[in-house]
């Protein structure tokens, strides 16, 4: 009995011509794999070419306002950094706080306060509503304000972020949100769009890398590490911000724990000839957690010396 070979496949096709088409299908993928390459290679090369214009674009600086009080591009995060936070729409005061992280201690506060708030200042008595909207009328606005804030709370203010917006955010269920919505897939996807927005309606001391660090800061914390603590409870009869009211309470919840473990003790010497400054500046450092023993005039402590 003999065994039939046959020199045709199942299609009918010989030998030969089964290996001249199977040479064309590995052509044909290795010309395929070669057309993508290429179609990668030029947008790698189209992408590498537009990158300097997409890192501008991204950390462009944000907006900003005059503010001589606040520190521009220059936050040291080891410490206790306040940010004074405003939303406003159509130049009301929606809503205004003081966010403050202490990164040593790993919490952060928000000291909330009312728009209507009355507030001490050298102008007159006023609301913290209406200091903002002396804006239409002058470039210092901000300034005023917060120079108010610092003189009645003894806080050093280190820079600002005002957002134009009807809605309001200035909550701890609305930061956490923020705070894990970014860096998701869905935030790179849409960081142009972010960044354009943020470019029309915010306005910051900050730089984009000050805000990246302060929302990882803030990202990491754990949510009993938050904290906020209400003003208006720190009103007097007549509607005034007065935070001794708090009983001490507010230094002890603010200071720096970085600066208080050196247990420091210093004096403080007022030589910018303007009545009252010192003692502003001894409220900053206590609150800071920094022992202030006595308040002197630079006038004062030259005469001392002299007898």
């Amino acid at each position: 009995m003999s065994a039939k070979f046959s020199l045709y496949d199942h299609h009918g096709f010989s030998q030969s011509q089964a290996l001249a088409r199977e040479n064309r299908n590995k052509k044909a993928k290795r010309l395929f794999k070669v057309l993508v390459y290429a179609i990668l290679g030029v947008l790698l090369l189209v992408f590498i070419a537009k990158l300097p214009s997409i890192v501008g674009r991204v950390l462009k600086p944000f907006p900003n306002v005059q503010n001589n009080l606040v520190n521009y591009n220059k936050i040291d995060f080891r410490f206790r950094t306040n940010i004074l936070l405003i939303t406003y729409f159509k130049d009301d005061i929606k809503e205004i706080s003081i966010g403050s992280l202490d990164s040593t201690d790993k919490k952060v506060q928000l000291l909330k306060m009312k728009p209507d708030q009355m507030i001490y200042t050298s102008e007159g008595d006023t609301t913290l509503a209406k200091i903002f909207q002396t804006k239409t009328r002058t470039n210092l606005y901000l300034e005023k304000l917060t120079a108010s804030i610092i003189k009645t709370l003894g806080l050093a203010i280190d820079g600002y972020i005002l957002i134009d917006q009807e809605s309001n955010w200035q909550d701890k269920a609305s930061l956490e949100k923020i705070a894990n919505d970014i860096y998701t897939p869905g935030f790179f996807f849409g960081v142009f769009g972010v960044k354009s927005y943020l470019d029309l309606h915010l306005k910051t001391s900050l730089s984009v890398w000050e805000l990246n660090t302060l929302v990882n800061k803030i990202k990491n914390l754990r949510p009993d590490r938050f904290s906020i603590i209400n003003l208006a409870e720190s009103s007097d009869e007549q509607g005034y911000l007065e935070p001794r009211l708090l009983g001490g309470k507010l230094g002890l919840l603010l200071n720096d724990s970085l600066i208080a473990k050196e247990e420091l003790t210093v004096s403080v010497v007022n030589a910018s000839g303007v009545e009252g400054v010192g003692n502003v500046f001894k409220d900053i450092l206590t609150n800071l957690g920094i022992n202030v023993v006595d308040v002197v005039s630079a006038e004062s402590q030259e005469r001392s010396e002299i007898v």
